[in-house]
């Protein structure tokens, strides 16, 4: 049976500084899934440190990053440092085994510093939609 639904909401600010991928703190979710698909969405705002810094996002699936292995599924470059901008990332898995599986956010940067952003303004949602 299919139908597990669950998100994750981050309610403070993760920056990262590593040019490998790495997991987005407070941002996984474990769940026993049916024979059956998973859509995975997050939601959030990011900027850098500076101009050149370019800020790349990924969905792991059980130890697996998806997308390109350097440039993941999302990335954002914004016009300075100050600016900051909306990101939606999606992806839709193949048909997963029964069982247990663990879905992250990971995340890395070109240069200096990258954020996804929580704060007054809007907290960061993971969620998870077996199909």
């Amino acid at each position: 049976m299919c139908g597990a639904r669950q998100t994750v909401r981050k309610t403070s600010t993760f920056s990262t500084t590593s040019t490998s991928f790495t997991d987005v703190t407070d941002l996984s979710i474990t769940v026993t899934t049916g024979p059956c698909p998973v859509l995975l969405i997050l939601s959030s705002t990011v900027n850098g440190s500076n101009l050149n810094v370019r800020t790349f996002l990924t969905f792991n699936v059980d130890g697996s990053d998806k997308g390109a292995s350097t440039g993941g599924l999302v990335s954002a470059r914004l016009p300075d440092g100050a600016s900051s901008d909306v990101v939606t990332m999606t992806y839709l898995t193949d048909q997963l085994s029964a069982g247990s599986h663990t879905f992250k956010v990971r995340m890395r940067v070109s240069t200096g510093t990258g954020y996804l952003i929580a704060d007054n303004d809007g907290e960061i949602q993971f969620t998870l939609v077996e199909m």
